[in-house]
């Protein structure tokens, strides 16, 4: 419940900056609080706003009905909201984006409605406020971070003769990257009939996430072809993911069908990544959750609310 109730309030202050431009005419004068509303909330994957918790929203707010409507993926979610921005209109009055997206999103930050108050002042880590922050203009709402875990399913690794359970998975993970590839031969020269991890690309953005300046210098320049970390990361998960892989691009149908399947025993997994797993695949019930994470943490992500 802490979590729902932590989400509506994010969702309910950038509910009420679109609120405040939806009841705004021509005149700048103010509509009745009780007009009936009705916003737009775009969002994407298993976000995490459920019909139970927007139905809780319009019961404390009867004037104001909230219709979600959801992108298959983070990808159409992103290619539909730089597509809109471009062309002036078109967008929903909140717009979910992930962490990802920043950089890009901040040279359209004119667009959209500045979301810092006195109180909001402190409700978010400062990095993660300062990620979504031009100018003294906050243009996000913070929903969440991604630290890292590994999760994976049990049932296979106890067919593969591997621990299974959460102490003893963590104890055979905890170690570099090299470690995680190395067991990860252990468990495919046992045949399970699931593939080790799900995707190279995933597992790259492990691995990318963990350095301070990986694409890019902290003034902008851009070293992704010239910084061997870039190289010999790719390289690594390349060699592991030919026999480890389950080859499937991540936020893909195959991919969702993959997961819906058990069709592989680990995953990089940030915190936001359960939701994921347990909307996609619910009839998979050995997920699991090791406190590991190669090379010793990460954090992957995290998302937030824009009213453009």
């Amino acid at each position: 419940m802490k979590r729902l109730r932590s989400a509506g309030r994010i969702l309910g202050a950038a509910v009420i900056a679109a609120l405040t431009l939806a009841g705004c005419g021509s005149t700048s004068t103010p509509v009745a609080d009780n007009t009936p509303i009705t916003l737009t909330l775009a969002t994407f994957n298993k976000f995490g706003y459920s019909d139970q918790m927007l139905a809780a929203y319009h019961a404390a707010h009867p004037n104001v009905t909230v219709v979600q409507n959801i992108a298959a993926t983070s990808q159409a979610a992103q290619d539909n909201m730089f597509t809109k921005l471009a062309a002036g209109s078109g967008l929903g009055d909140v717009e979910a984006v992930e962490v990802d997206w920043m950089p890009k999103l901040k040279q359209y930050s004119n667009l959209f409605v500045d979301l810092s108050t006195p109180e909001s002042k402190g409700r978010w880590l400062d990095w993660k406020a300062q990620a979504a922050t031009v100018n003294g203009r906050l243009i996000g709402a913070g929903t969440d971070i991604g630290p890292e875990a590994i999760c994976y399913r049990s049932a296979p690794f106890i067919k593969a003769g591997l621990a299974g359970d959460p102490a003893g998975v963590a104890q055979l993970l905890t170690g570099d990257w090299n470690n995680y590839y190395s067991v990860g031969q252990r468990f495919t020269a046992a045949h399970t009939g699931v593939a080790w991890f799900d995707s190279a690309g995933a597992t790259f953005q492990g691995l990318a996430n963990q350095y301070s300046n990986f694409f890019e210098k902290s003034d902008g320049t851009v070293i992704a072809t010239t910084n061997p970390d870039v190289k010999n990361a790719f390289v690594s998960v390349l060699n592991a993911s030919s026999g480890s892989s389950a080859h499937l691009q991540e936020w893909s149908t195959d991919w969702n069908a993959g997961l819906a399947n058990g069709a592989w025993a680990t995953m990089l997994c940030p915190s936001w990544m359960l939701g994921v797993i347990s909307g996609n695949g619910p009839k998979i019930k050995d997920w699991k959750i090791a406190n590991v994470f190669p090379n010793g943490g990460g954090n992957w992500g995290g998302s937030y609310l824009t009213v453009p």
